[in-house]
């Protein structure tokens, strides 16, 4: 049965749905990011979700801000890249008190982390804040 389901989403029947799947599909649709890209292997076996340009970028649901929030701070410092941050959001009403959260922090913070959101149903990069986007 796994492997239905894995083969399922494999073809684009199903969207994705994990935290895993989601980083992949975004590295891949939108970011163009090949296999090099995704999940970069510490030297303590920590992974990086995504290593892009200047960025170590961690992605995380919105509901883990603070968490992300760590991880994306360790992941920089360990890489020597900017920290980022990728929150996805399941429910822009509900989530929208973890996105606030979350941006007071990185534009709070020193280093600075550069924190973004994707809209999981739309499949796109929401504003936030006063920009928008991802490394476009």
């Amino acid at each position: 049965m796994r492997f239905v389901v894995l083969l399922v989403y494999l073809v684009g029947v199903l969207p994705p749905s994990t935290e895993v799947q989601w980083v992949d599909y975004i590295a891949k649709e939108e970011l163009g990011i090949d296999e090099f890209g995704v999940e970069v292997r510490l030297f303590d076996d920590k992974r990086v979700d995504m290593v892009v340009n200047d960025y170590a970028i961690e992605v995380d649901w919105a509901s883990k801000w603070s968490e992300g929030i760590g991880q994306a701070l360790y992941y920089a410092h360990a890489t020597d890249k900017k920290a980022g941050l990728i929150l996805l959001v399941k429910n822009s009403e509900r989530d929208r008190k973890y996105l606030y959260q979350a941006l007071v922090v990185c534009r709070a913070n020193e280093p600075k982390i550069t924190l973004w959101a994707y809209d999981t149903d739309k499949r796109q990069f929401m504003s936030i804040g006063q920009k928008k986007g991802l490394l476009k």
